[in-house]
């Protein structure tokens, strides 16, 4: 018998922007993790770029993690987890991008 996990909503904080991001239950740390490595990067980013615009940053960030990411994982990888951090993390992204736009 497999054990299915539950979905809930979690609330992380992107750029000064609370974002509901949904997971699996037992994903939640490491959803809540990702958001922070996010934020810390977009931050940077920021801080480097005064004038970019949110999505430029946005952008920025999630080229630079998927890079990082494909690196430690080589460019052949499909390792599941990486997939799912990077979903993560673009779920992350396009509700920043989409707060912003509000």
């Amino acid at each position: 018998m497999s054990v299915v996990s539950e979905n809930k909503t979690v609330k992380v904080r992107i750029l000064e922007k609370d974002v509901q991001v949904g997971c699996a239950a037992d994903d939640e740390d490491d959803l809540t993790r990702a958001a922070r490595y996010v934020d810390k990067s977009m931050n940077e980013f920021r801080n480097r770029n005064n004038a970019a615009s949110v999505e430029k940053i946005a952008i920025v960030t999630a080229i630079n993690i998927a890079n990082e990411l494909l690196k430690r994982k080589g460019d052949s990888s499909t390792d599941e987890k990486l997939v799912q951090q990077l979903a993560s993390m673009q779920t992350l992204v396009q509700g920043a991008l989409s707060d912003s736009q509000n």
